[in-house]
């Protein structure tokens, strides 16, 4: 049975949930309305603070999500083979965050769990997670740490290390393949990106311009005012992702970034927004050099707001 305590000491008081009375155990706080539901609102038991929603598809905080929607599938499982590093690749028909893949395997699996751009095992990784004992009882969905996939694009699931991963011995899933023959079992879960998932923030309380680490993960907070034809440089490395708002929300961009070879791709923005160049009558998003610039070519100044990752 979780036990729940609050405590106070002299200058704070303490929230305690745990799944028993021992120390450092911990276990998830939810909110609900009468009787148990609907879900409004949970602390999970690792610290991620989720809003209107249940899957904590995102690293920290989620909010308004959109539904979860199945994308790509591929559910025959009649046949499997001992392989390694085996993948399947798939072309996601959303664009969005890719919260969770539903596998099947023959026997349990323990390894790494990868997703990565294009065909193959070459792309860049955009998200993995460490699977202890995936079970072979049946088919598991397994949660994708923040993963933004576009439309159209061609993606990679890698199964590192040995594993019997169920599937088809022919090809029944036009738009992918995998190394071992026929297609593997795979289900993609996504939660697709609208301007209305925007999470609204009252940047007078944030820390400005400035660069906070912690995990080894980069977060930078701006607030800037860029007269027209200004533009502002922020030092990046490697590759991540970001959102700006101008104004009032006039225009908004939510993008990912990778200082090698790609560039600046959106997710989702405004009519006004341009991608890897500096256009007129435009909010600019480029990378170059180590570094992401933000050029104002709107014709007015304009304060911009935003968050960076890396």
């Amino acid at each position: 049975m979780p036990n729940f305590l609050l405590t106070t000491d002299t200058n704070n008081t303490y929230i305690q949930s745990g799944a028993s009375a021992t120390p450092g155990s911990t276990a998830p706080i939810i909110f609900t309305g009468m009787g148990g539901s609907p879900e409004l609102m949970r602390i999970t038991a690792d610290g991620k603070l989720i809003i209107g929603g249940v899957t904590p598809d995102g690293s920290l905080l989620q909010v308004g999500c959109a539904a979860l929607v199945v994308d790509q599938q591929q559910v025959v499982s009649s046949s499997y083979s001992t392989y390694t590093d085996n993948f399947q690749t798939f072309v996601s028909g959303v664009t969005g965050i890719l919260a969770g893949i539903t596998l099947y395997v023959a026997t349990d699996y323990t390894g790494t769990l990868e997703i990565r751009e294009g065909a193959g095992l070459s792309g860049g990784l955009l998200s993995s997670k460490a699977l202890t004992a995936l079970p072979s009882s049946g088919a598991s969905t397994v949660d994708i740490p923040w993963c933004n996939l576009i439309s159209g694009n061609t993606y990679t699931i890698a199964l590192r290390g040995s594993s019997d991963w169920r599937g088809s011995a022919t090809d029944v899933y036009p738009d992918g393949y995998s190394p071992s023959g026929g297609d593997r079992y795979f289900v993609t879960l996504m939660r697709s990106a609208t301007p209305t998932n925007l999470m609204s923030v009252d940047s007078s309380s944030l820390v400005t311009n400035q660069t906070i680490v912690q995990n080894s993960v980069n977060t930078k907070y701006i607030k800037q005012d860029l007269v027209d034809d200004e533009a502002v440089s922020f030092p990046v490395s490697g590759y991540g992702w970001g959102y700006f708002q101008v104004g009032n929300n006039a225009e908004y961009s939510r993008f990912m970034f990778n200082q090698v070879g790609a560039g600046v791709t959106g997710v989702y923005q405004s009519s006004n927004v341009a991608y890897n160049a500096a256009t007129d009558g435009y909010f600019c998003i480029q990378c170059s050099g180590g570094n992401l610039i933000i050029t104002n070519k709107l014709g007015a100044t304009a304060t911009i707001r935003g968050e960076l990752n890396w």
